[in-house]
């Protein structure tokens, strides 16, 4: 009997434990991407698109198109057609993504044909300075990021695989054959 009630409470004492871990790793990494500025280093020299005859001087800024790498997918933040950098390009994403998650940025010059790579580097405490340009990203606190970092990893993946056998079973042993 004491060797039951002992398994028991290292069992609670257990599932305690591991909660709390994952809910400090939830708020931990619940910082979600807002934007990321990109700006023209001091002495570089901005990107010029490539002119052809026919096409006039209204497309010789560039078209800056930023990508950033999430795990292992390209996530394409936008493009600025046209448009010189002067005091910097601020691109917005479209949905939330955990900045635990963002790895890598790449600006390029979109071009119908064929695009040019201009500054690709990993990020470092939301930062990457490149030989011409400077990427800083500005997050906020979310608990959805968190949620969507944390379920994403192996512990949460097999979290949610027990909690989806555990309804499976319920609803199966609830069943009258």
């Amino acid at each position: 009997m004491k060797l039951e009630a002992r398994s028991k409470k290292l069992i609670n004492a257990c599932v305690i434990a591991f909660l709390g871990w994952a809910v400090a790793g939830i708020l931990l990494n619940s910082k979600q991407l807002d934007s990321v500025t990109v700006t023209l280093r001091p002495g570089a020299t901005e990107h010029k698109d490539r002119t052809i005859l026919i096409v006039g001087k209204n497309d010789e800024a560039a078209d800056y198109q930023l990508k950033v790498r999430s795990q292992n997918a390209w996530i394409d933040l936008g493009t600025y057609a046209n448009r010189p950098i002067g005091d910097g390009l601020t691109f917005l994403p479209s949905d939330s993504y955990p900045t635990r998650t963002i790895q890598e940025v790449l600006l390029l010059d979109h071009d119908k044909l064929e695009s040019d790579t201009l500054e690709q580097g990993p990020l470092e405490d939301g930062k990457y300075q490149g030989s011409n340009y400077e990427f800083s990203i500005q997050s906020s606190f979310s608990l959805q990021a968190g949620f969507h970092w944390f379920f994403a990893t192996p512990v949460g993946i097999a979290i949610l695989g027990g909690i989806g056998i555990a309804i499976f079973l319920t609803v199966l042993s609830n069943l009258n054959f």
